[in-house]
């Protein structure tokens, strides 16, 4: 049975160097029961870790508004707590959307805290995004104007309210996911799931 942490960020800027998560957005699956679930805000700003308009532009969150979460430093214990509950012996499988960018930011979370990303994940993972290319290149999806998550979820049908909130992204995404497994299970009968979760390579 995998076990995924199924992980979005809300972040100050593009770049972890500089850009920092604030809003933490985290489910763990033991294979397709939602066992835990939980938000985090946290400020990561500092001399390093700048706030950015364009961000701001994208999520609507301020720098005052960051500036009012608590610090980086009593949030990410709480979020290692949260993981070590139920990370299994092979560790997690990251999960998300375009995952690669939420990895790096998680994976610099982690280690201003002094935690290491690669003690809670393994080098699995499933990024949906990578799923969704690949389903427009079988005719699995329609070829839609971009694949950002929100035209993927109108395209299917698929809930998400609240685009560039964590939460809100993280479950669209594995509901986007459980129902591109199920066109994908009915059209070719494969194992969809299995499949994604052996895709090569760290987020």
């Amino acid at each position: 049975m995998i076990t995924s942490a199924w992980i979005d960020t809300e972040n100050t800027g593009i770049d972890p160097r500089d850009s920092g998560a604030f809003e933490i957005a985290l489910l763990i699956y033991q294979g397709s029961e939602r066992v835990f679930e939980k938000l985090y805000h946290l400020n990561p700003l500092d001399e390093e870790v700048r706030w950015s308009e364009e961000a701001c532009r994208v999520n609507g969150v301020t720098e005052e508004m960051i500036h009012s979460y608590p610090p980086l430093e009593r949030v990410v214990p709480e979020l290692i707590a949260g993981l070590k509950q139920r990370l299994p012996e092979e560790k997690y499988v990251f999960a998300g959307y375009n995952c690669g960018f939420d990895y790096r930011h998680i994976a610099a979370t982690f280690f201003r805290a002094g935690f290491l990303a690669s003690d809670y994940f393994n080098k699995r993972l499933i990024d949906v995004y990578a799923l969704v290319k690949r389903a427009m290149a079988t005719g699995l999806l329609p070829n839609t104007r971009d694949r950002k998550l929100e035209t993927m979820t109108k395209a299917l049908g698929v809930v998400h309210d609240a685009a560039h909130t964590a939460m809100d992204d993280i479950k669209a995404t594995r509901r986007f996911y459980e129902t591109l497994y199920f066109l994908d299970k009915k059209a070719a009968g494969n194992d969809f799931g299995n499949r994604a979760a052996h895709q090569a390579g760290a987020c």
